[in-house]
């Protein structure tokens, strides 16, 4: 039989600061049995504290935390077997399909392209996408479908013969395309002659070049009755009356998009390769990439049949030098896999990589573009 004293008081009141509780929060008289020994009394009062510990609170917390982690990293992971049959089962069925269907892929850039070209009150187009996904092809093939006599204009262009170009093309039969042209797009001159072209508040497009220069080729004033179609990687931040004046349109391939678009080519004719070569290439170029690959696009399946046909020997390792991985996208992918909220992976790239959280959510979007959309798939 152990009474209360004071050394026992100060004793608990010691053990309540060492478990992060309030002295005052317990009542040592009440919860002090006489009858009990100084140890049955202090695990008792232990008890009590630990019930009413922040530490203690804490540690359940991050328990209940991490479970929650473990289990949505279980439902990421059953996640990610589904899309991976998904994958397969969609280049199987690619695959298995001997003709090739590119169309499906180019179908609203073409339906723009039409639409421009056959509607009175529309007289241009901007399309923008990353380069090598096969906008100026498609563009040119719509073209051509349509019977349209077109000029392509690539590169840069001085503002006279953006002038002569535009009275040789001058009637409404007329298109005229201008891929990648950044430097026509910088220029005052060329804008405005551009934007005389492409609208006016009377519908008659008047172009003029006032000059008495022997240099002009031309009428010194015309009516523009063609149409104009810009083809771009990216819009430029500084054209926007330009763009204002088009139709717009921006080509989006994820990298999955892409490497289905290259099972398709890969069932093509080509002068050189026969169809299993070309489907081999393809299912080597798919075992190699992935969403981190820089520059991925239709042109390094072009690149790499050529390294083939003319190195069948060695291939494999000359490839494998043209295919660079981006080391931030790669970081960041593995993070999302490791971890399942947001705050957790900014907290680990800082800690590897020693760069801003802006550039992680920068690179994330990017990767995230180019990951495969599960849901509009299945869609």
């Amino acid at each position: 039989m152990v009474e209360l004293t004071n050394f026992h008081i100060k004793n608990i009141q010691k053990m309540a600061k060492k478990y992060e509780v309030d002295p005052k929060l317990i009542d040592i008289e009440a919860n002090w049995d006489s009858s009990l020994t100084a140890e049955e009394n202090y695990n008792k009062i232990k008890a009590i504290l630990l019930s009413l510990s922040t530490s203690n609170k804490k540690l359940e917390e991050n328990f209940q935390k991490d479970e929650v982690e473990h289990y949505e990293k279980i439902m990421m992971e059953e996640e990610r077997k589904i899309i991976q049959e998904q994958i397969k089962k969609e280049f199987e069925e690619i695959m298995k399909n001997e003709t090739s269907d590119l169309k499906k892929y180019y179908f609203c850039l073409e339906k723009f392209v039409e639409t421009t070209i056959k509607a009175n009150h529309i007289h241009s187009l901007f399309i923008t996408g990353k380069a090598g996904i096969g906008k100026s092809f498609s563009v040119v093939k719509k073209l051509t479908e349509l019977n349209a006599d077109y000029k392509i204009i690539l590169g840069n262009i001085s503002p006279l013969e953006l002038f002569h170009t535009l009275y040789d093309y001058r009637n409404s039969n007329n298109v005229i395309v201008f891929d990648d042209t950044h430097g026509l797009l910088k220029n005052k001159q060329s804008m405005s002659l551009l934007m005389s072209a492409m609208w006016n508040p009377t519908n008659k497009r008047i172009v003029s070049w006032l000059t008495t220069s022997k240099r002009l080729k031309c009428p010194e004033q015309f009516e523009f009755k063609g149409k104009i179609i810009f083809i771009a990687n990216e819009l430029p931040e500084d054209i926007k009356p330009v763009v204002s004046r088009c139709l717009e349109y921006e080509l989006n391939f994820s990298y999955w998009d892409i490497l289905k678009i290259m099972a398709e080519i890969s069932k093509q004719p080509h002068p050189s390769l026969t169809k299993e070569e070309r489907q081999m290439i393809f299912n080597w170029i798919k075992e190699n990439t992935d969403e981190t690959t820089k520059d991925f696009d239709l042109r390094l399946q072009k690149k790499i049949e050529t390294l083939y046909e003319y190195n069948k020997d060695n291939w494999q390792e000359l490839a494998l030098k043209i295919i660079n991985r981006d080391e931030d996208l790669a970081i960041i992918k593995q993070l999302v896999k490791e971890y399942t909220t947001t705050k957790n992976q900014v907290q680990k790239w800082f800690e590897i990589t020693g760069k801003s959280r802006r550039l992680f959510f920068y690179k994330k979007k990017i990767l995230e573009q180019s990951s495969y959309n599960i849901s509009a798939k299945s869609a």
